[in-house]
């Protein structure tokens, strides 16, 4: 099993040095607490996919969500959704629960 299927099967949290913001479009601002030159905007599905991080869903429970909520193939939602995730976790904005 790669790692990249593995990614879907845990469970992550913001990492404690991360704060975010939610705003009223729906994006999301993240950020280090000891560097806040640098900010990051998400926005569309990968901002829907943070705020189920943020409120501690497993990432299989959030690509179900996905793939009802999104009339896209849930292999499209999988590969998309084990990026995001493999992306965010490599830069240490989450970490497994």
């Amino acid at each position: 099993m790669s790692s990249s299927t593995d990614v879907l099967n845990d469970t992550f949290k913001v990492a404690e040095d991360i704060i975010s913001r939610t705003n009223q479009d729906g994006t999301c601002v993240l950020m280090r607490m000891d560097d806040s030159s640098v900010f990051f905007k998400i926005d569309g599905v990968a901002a829907e996919i943070w705020q189920e991080i943020a409120k501690g869903q497993k990432a299989s429970e959030i690509l179900d969500q996905l793939a009802q909520k999104h009339s896209v193939e849930k292999s499209i939602i999988e590969q998309d959704t084990k990026k995001f995730l493999e992306e965010i976790l490599g830069k240490n904005f989450i970490a497994k629960a």
